[in-house]
């Protein structure tokens, strides 16, 4: 067990610690001025009171993709999730005014939305109060298949071409709003933090995803431990495996190394 407390981080999903020792503060992300031809994993220099100090990406550092790169992702799925129930309802609308079989699914867990949503979760209570507010009209929205095909089969056109337009004004618009909440909600709350430290007369600050706590952390053996966590014990600046106060799994960092 370290006998200092450990600042405890978090990148992508996964715990990591170094010790507080060197440690001089947690920052916001500030502003960064890039440094030309640098590293892949120096995000540039940022200045915190009268130093200057080369910023680390830690995910770069372990090989994953950069929270910007991740958020940006997130952000064109979205989009064409979104393109996916307008072009949705639009090939339902053509399916009447053609008086043909709609092929499309109409199963709300089917569609590439359905499936990330049933299976997407946040530990976060705004992302997540954002995402129980798609459920009902997602459902709506597919729901209605099943009885365009009905008015079809009776000749009720007028009807059917009524109903999408009702679809479109309401529960399509609602969903719009709701993807534009999500993408919004999900870049306010992955906001990086900065931890900065002094070691051997160097200023190096390392981006995180977020800090988790500062406390004292137990060491433990590797068995048993998820071989994807046990990977990143081949990078030369893992000291060690240990425990926080909630029984979560942290791998040991030693900031010496990440340079």
């Amino acid at each position: 067990m370290y006998s200092m407390p450990s600042v405890i981080f978090r990148a992508k999903d996964i715990l990591f610690s170094i010790p507080s020792t060197n440690v001089e503060s947690i920052i916001q992300m500030p502003d960064i001025t890039e440094i030309p031809n640098s590293k892949e994993t120096v995000r540039g220099i940022i200045k915190y009171r009268d130093s200057v100090y080369n910023l680390i990406d830690f995910r770069k550092k372990i090989s994953l993709k950069s929270l910007d790169e991740e958020l940006l992702e997130f952000k064109k799925m979205i989009d064409q999730r979104e393109q996916d129930h307008i072009n949705w309802l639009h090939e339902l609308e053509t399916s009447v005014i053609e008086n043909r079989p709609f092929k499309l699914t109409t199963d709300p867990h089917k569609c590439a939305f359905g499936k990330w949503y049933d299976n997407y979760k946040s530990n976060n209570f705004f992302i997540s109060d954002v995402l129980k507010k798609f459920d009902k009209p997602h459902k709506t929205i597919h729901g209605i298949a099943k009885e365009i095909e009905k008015l079809k089969s009776i000749g009720k056109f007028e009807e059917a071409h009524l109903l999408i337009k009702r679809t479109r004004e309401q529960e399509l618009f609602q969903m719009k709003i709701l993807f534009g909440r999500i993408k919004e909600t999900v870049q306010n709350h992955n906001k990086e933090r900065v931890i900065l430290f002094h070691k051997n007369n160097s200023h190096i600050a390392i981006a995180v995803d977020n800090i988790e706590s500062v406390e004292t952390i137990k060491n433990v053996e590797s068995k048993d431990i998820d071989e994807q966590l046990l990977n990143f014990t081949n990078y030369n600046f893992i000291v060690g495996l240990g425990e926080d106060k909630k029984k979560n799994l942290v791998i040991m960092v030693s900031e010496e190394c990440l340079t």
